[in-house]
């Protein structure tokens, strides 16, 4: 990285939030240090047994979640509960959907199968896709579907672990996908997310350096741009919850009833 290009990112620093499956003390006590102001854990569920390995938890666990929470605290680090579906077909996805969109605040889907992409992107219920050049020879995504996630306030996953275990040329058709997925999001003003997905502490990498490889497939404004979108998309999330809120911009005040003085 550039000095300019890092004074322009100091400038610029806010509360960036990566998304990986970091839930150890030395894990997170390194994204605390390397600049990150928080983090959405995530758990994977599978909606069926395709692509779960042995090692993985079966469901969701509240309680793994809570613990990371707490760890974080030592650090001064917000932590959000995230989940990724992964499905084989659109109607196991539809319940998962509904299944898990009110137990965390960041709901996900592993994207790759084009009929996969574009449910995800068509529901409102979904925050993002991620990786859905997954497993293809395109980028996943069309003039279409990046209009479903523009209207549906879906964003669109560029997945850093996904380059890590790519070589050679599968790494620049890769970066092909995200320079397309990227001109279509640009285009349709689509939320674009981009993370480490770090399993481990080896894999997490610095905002500072997230954002420097995305000015190789963009420019430093939406590089920026980019940066911000997680936390915009927990904060509309957060706001949806609270009680008051019949839809996002739209809100009734509670009015007490009091009683008379004179009974």
């Amino acid at each position: 990285m550039t000095n300019n290009l890092k004074n322009e990112f100091k400038k610029d620093e806010k509360e960036y939030i990566d998304i990986n499956y970091i839930n150890t003390f030395e894990g997170i006590e390194y994204l605390k240090k390397i600049g990150w102001k928080g983090f959405v854990f995530t758990q994977n569920v599978y909606l069926s047994k395709k692509g779960k390995t042995e090692e993985e938890p079966a469901d969701y666990s509240k309680d793994k979640y809570l613990e990371c929470k707490e760890l974080a605290k030592s650090f001064d680090l917000s932590v959000y509960s995230g989940i990724l579906l992964y499905a084989s077909n659109t109607r196991d996805l539809e319940k998962g959907i509904k299944k898990y969109r009110g137990k965390c605040e960041v709901l996900m889907v592993k994207g790759g199968d084009l009929d996969i992409n574009r449910y995800a992107l068509e529901k409102d219920d979904v925050d993002i896709l991620t990786s859905p050049a997954f497993r293809r020879l395109d980028s996943g995504i069309d003039h279409i579907t990046a209009r479903l996630g523009s209207i549906h306030r879906v964003g669109f996953n560029l997945n850093f672990s996904d380059l890590l275990v790519k070589k050679g040329y599968e790494i620049a058709r890769l970066l092909n996908s995200y320079k397309r997925n990227i001109k279509l999001a640009k285009k349709y003003n689509t939320p674009v997310v981009l993370s480490t997905g770090a399993k481990n502490m080896y894999q997490i990498k610095s905002p500072e350096n997230l954002r420097s490889f995305l000015t190789t497939v963009s420019d430093l404004e939406y590089a920026k741009h980019c940066m911000n979108q997680l936390d915009n998309i927990i904060k509309y999330r957060v706001k949806l919850k609270e009680n008051n809120v019949l839809i996002y911009g739209m809100e009734y005040e509670k009015v007490e009833n009091n009683k008379n003085k004179n009974d």
